[in-house]
């Protein structure tokens, strides 16, 4: 997932693409632009010194988020320089998948975040049971998503030994809160970016948008 800058109705606006080919991409955002305007990017690509400049042409939109992934637009590059087409394709050719770990919840329970996580980024979303979370496949992950609101004192600890192992960039971490988990909402606070439950699926999806785009920019 890439940061990608254009214009829309005068506003200068970033945001996150993803399903980057030479073909095209997915840009993520609450106000994508109507089918059949065409748009100049501006796109970071790893080894170019400066962004990449590309026209591309809104194919179609979906406003709102659903269950097929979250509101934005796909678009088609036009005219696509023979130079940057090749970079896209070694760049999609080097691609791995973020390793994302879910924590916290049944499987069943977990069924449609892993299939949003896997309509907004190339990732390999694993669902793992709080006393199945050891060191190393905590130093493995790019990114937790933890639900305290279930069990909060084992959850809460998982984080702050995640916190405590010293040989590790401390591995960012979403930490999903319900009503019933209050009491460890300050705890959690301190390890974690909080989601309060039930939180708006907008919200929610800017929210982890967010966090994969600084876990991609770390990358």
């Amino acid at each position: 997932m890439l940061e990608v800058q254009y214009r829309n109705a005068g506003q200068f606006l970033v945001s996150y693409c993803t399903n980057l080919s030479r073909g095209g991409l997915f840009v993520s955002t609450p106000t994508p632009t109507p089918a059949g305007k065409l748009l100049t990017l501006s796109l970071q690509i790893p080894g170019r010194e400066e962004p990449a400049r590309l026209s591309a042409r809104v194919c179609w939109t979906r406003a709102e988020a659903d269950d097929y992934g979250p509101a934005g637009m796909g678009l088609k590059f036009e005219q696509l320089d023979e130079v940057i087409g090749a970079q896209i394709d070694a760049l999609v050719a080097e691609m791995k998948p973020l390793k994302l770990i879910l924590i916290g919840r049944a499987a069943s329970a977990w069924s449609h975040m892993a299939a949003m996580l896997s309509s907004m980024a190339y990732c390999t979303p694993r669902i793992v049971d709080v006393g199945q979370a050891d060191a190393a496949m905590l130093r493995s992950a790019d990114l937790l998503i933890v639900d305290i609101t279930n069990d909060p004192d084992a959850t809460v600890t998982l984080l702050e030994r995640l916190a405590g192992i010293s040989d590790v960039t401390v591995t960012p971490a979403i930490a999903l809160c319900g009503a019933s988990a209050a009491d460890s909402l300050v705890r959690a606070s301190r390890l974690a970016s909080v989601i309060r439950l039930p939180a708006d699926t907008l919200e929610l999806q800017g929210r982890i948008l967010e966090a994969l785009g600084r876990v991609c920019a770390s990358r």
